[in-house]
C-alpha cells in the first residue's frame, strides 16, 4: 500500500516536473522570439530613420524639421516620412527635366531660325556663281 502511493507520488512528480521542464522551455522560447521582433523592429526603425536624413540632407530646405523632437516616431510613420520625401524629390527632378527639356528645344528653334538665312544665303551664293559660269 505504502509502495503503491510512493510510486504514484513519485510519478506524479515526475509529471509535474515535465510540466515545468515544458513550460520554462516554452517560455524561454517565448522570450527569445520576442527579443528577436524587437531587434527586428529596432532595426528597421534604424534604417527608416536612417533613409529619412538622407532624404533630409539631400533636401534643400534645411530650415524645416520633418520630425519634432521629443514626437514618439513610428517605424510606419518614419516609412511615409521617407517616401513622401522621395516622392517630392522626384517631382522636383521631373519638374527640372521638363524645364531643361523647354529650353533646349527653344535653342534648338532659335539655332534654326539663325541657320536658315545663313544657309539661304550660302545657297544663292553658290547657285549665283554655279548659274554664271555655266
Amino acid at each position: 500500500m505504502e509502495r503503491e502511493e510512493e510510486a504514484k507520488r513519485l510519478k506524479l512528480q515526475k509529471i509535474t516536473e515535465e510540466v515545468e521542464q515544458r513550460r520554462l522551455a516554452s517560455e524561454f522560447e517565448q522570450m527569445k522570439n520576442q527579443r528577436i521582433l524587437r531587434e527586428i523592429e529596432e532595426r528597421e526603425l534604424e534604417e527608416a530613420q536612417a533613409l529619412l536624413q538622407e532624404a533630409e540632407k539631400r533636401s534643400k530646405k534645411k530650415g524645416k524639421k520633418t520630425v519634432l523632437e521629443g514626437e514618439k516616431i513610428t517605424k510606419k510613420h518614419l516609412m511615409e516620412l521617407a517616401l513622401t520625401e522621395q516622392l517630392r524629390e522626384r517631382q522636383e527632378m521631373e519638374k527640372k527635366i521638363q524645364k531643361l527639356a523647354k529650353t533646349m528645344d527653344y535653342l534648338e528653334r532659335a539655332k534654326r531660325d539663325e541657320a536658315a538665312p545663313l544657309i539661304e544665303g550660302a545657297f544663292q551664293q553658290s547657285f549665283g556663281r554655279g548659274g554664271s559660269s555655266s
